[in-house]
């Protein structure tokens, strides 16, 4: 059972991006799929249908581990951090259909999901040790 919207809300997010993953390579498989293609262009789409996997089952996982903190601000980090990893699931789902192949070397859409994927990371991350430090200051005996 699920114990919190945020936990809710990641797994949610999580599950559908892997789905549009298994949608994506059907797609590869079958409209975007030519054996004459340069293999620059086969190798950008399963790279970007790559992307796709990672965002979702990170958030997927993260979404059957997270506990709601009881610190207020790591709880607004935990929530920052899961509307972060959203925004980059959107956008790797955007760049798989729009980023222009040709364009290989300038993937802006890319590397901006790829970078807020980390960032949201490294705030579930600051959040835990922020949260852990304030639960190890209300644990201490006071003299």
């Amino acid at each position: 059972m699920l114990k919190s919207k945020l936990q809710f809300t990641n797994l949610t997010i999580g599950i559908s991006v892997v789905i549009l993953f298994a949608i994506t390579g059907q797609l590869m498989r079958h409209y975007y799929h030519n054996s004459e293609a340069p293999d620059v262009e086969r190798l950008y789409r399963r790279s970007r249908h790559l992307f796709l996997l990672l965002a979702g089952l990170t958030q997927g996982g993260i979404g059957i581990y997270i506990q709601a903190y009881t610190h207020r601000l790591s709880y607004l980090l935990q929530w920052l951090a899961t509307g972060l990893m959203s925004l980059a699931s959107a956008f790797l789902i955007l760049v798989f259909f729009y980023e222009i192949p040709d364009a290989i070397m300038e993937t802006p859409l890319s590397r901006l999901a790829m970078y807020l994927l980390l960032a949201s990371i490294v705030l579930h991350f600051v959040g835990g040790l922020l949260n852990r430090y304030q639960e190890s200051k209300n644990i201490l005996p006071k003299n």
